[in-house]
């Protein structure tokens, strides 16, 4: 089940960057604080899997962000069809966010794959189906996850906040 998060997420993040066709609400943006402090733009695609679940990836819009080596701000599983109200981390699926940092090459990460590690909560304010991307919903919300960090001596956290 691994590999259908990776593709899944993959092909989110491509949806991001294709243009028109993308079911994004207009002002998504986010913080990181706690371990490093940084400013980002994103986007936004929910997209029902044909299963039952849906998938919500929150990805840059930007080039990148000075001082992170590597992000991934989110991609996670949506039990059900996504609706209006809060998903804890105990309610999400699979899923991961991390990032990793230029200074010293810590990876922060918050998932649930193989393991679960840090805490993630997403609140849906808003959800409408799209009539311009069929398969895919408008929403707004927010998004927070608390990434510790992984293998590393440091006992600190890097924590994401997304609102859309």
């Amino acid at each position: 089940m691994i590999p259908r998060i990776l593709v899944l997420v993959t092909a989110a993040a491509l949806a991001l960057a294709a243009g028109p066709a993308r079911a994004e609400p207009a002002g998504c943006s986010g913080t990181l604080s706690g371990a490093f402090k940084a400013a980002f733009k994103c986007g936004v695609v929910v997209r029902d899997l044909g299963d039952g679940t849906a998938v919500i990836e929150i990805a840059l819009t930007e080039k990148d962000i000075p001082g992170v080596t590597s992000v991934g701000l989110g991609g996670w599983i949506i039990p059900g069809t996504p609706a209006k109200g809060s998903y804890p981390f105990a309610a999400l699926g699979q899923g991961r966010s991390s990032l990793i940092l230029e200074a010293d090459g810590t990876l922060f990460s918050a998932q649930r794959t193989s393991q679960e590690r840090g805490e993630v909560s997403l609140t849906l304010t808003k959800v409408t189906k799209s009539t311009k991307a069929p398969g895919t919903y408008q929403v707004s919300g927010s998004f927070t996850a608390i990434l510790p960090a992984a293998a590393s001596r440091r006992t600190d956290t890097i924590v994401v906040k997304v609102k859309f």
